[in-house]
């Protein structure tokens, strides 16, 4: 064999060499990387959930703490919204402190859309 030959054959098989590491390697190259960028994602949104369970329950915690006082506040708060009901329970409220009630006077909230409904009261 001529050193010509074994030249061509020397640059033959590094090309040969090449092309195959381009076929077989450079796909799983890219599809670890793409893979590595999905990992990151995954436990971005792993964290961020991880926190949001934290929240809830820290949220849960101080409810939890407060039931006795939503509990007392809702006893005393009227479900719907009723004048009859509500000056009842004023009234119930100032003979137990032993004030005297007079005059009570509403008046409504100009927001239509609201969830907690506001009633003006002038004792």
């Amino acid at each position: 064999m001529s050193i010509v030959n074994k030249n061509y054959l020397g640059v033959g098989l590094v090309g040969l060499a090449v092309i195959i590491f381009w076929i077989f390697a450079m796909p799983v190259w890219d599809r670890t990387s793409l893979l590595n960028e999905a990992i990151a994602e995954r436990e971005n949104i792993l964290s961020s959930r991880e926190e949001i369970l934290k929240n809830i329950e820290e949220l849960n915690r101080q409810y939890q703490e407060r039931s006795s006082d939503v509990d007392r506040i809702s006893s005393v708060v009227p479900n719907v919204k009723s004048a009859a009901e509500l000056v009842s329970t004023i009234e119930a409220i100032t003979q137990q402190t032993g004030m005297q009630l007079i005059e009570i006077t509403m008046g409504e909230s100009s927001a239509e859309q609201q969830e907690l409904q506001m009633v003006f009261l002038d004792l």
